[in-house]
């Protein structure tokens, strides 16, 4: 162990530096929300663009659907 490491301010929390959140000033926090929104868009954008790429058109047929639904009405 190296000399003076037990005596280091990470051993001794009421040392450390006070980070209250109360003192960020509103621009800190209008960053904070406004970077949270737009998240929530771009993976909103991420995920319409991911279903209209990989779902085009009318769906595929289902054949098994359609013996059942014949087989409903008797044909």
């Amino acid at each position: 162990m190296r000399y003076g490491d037990k005596f280091s301010v990470v051993h001794h929390p009421s040392r450390w530096p006070k980070y209250i959140m109360a003192h960020r000033r509103p621009r800190d926090w209008l960053m904070t929300i406004s970077g949270i929104v737009l998240l929530f868009i771009v993976a909103g954008a991420v995920a319409m663009g991911y279903l209209v790429t990989s779902h085009p058109g009318k769906p595929e047929p289902n054949p098994g659907i359609a013996e059942e639904q014949a087989a409903e009405n008797g044909v």
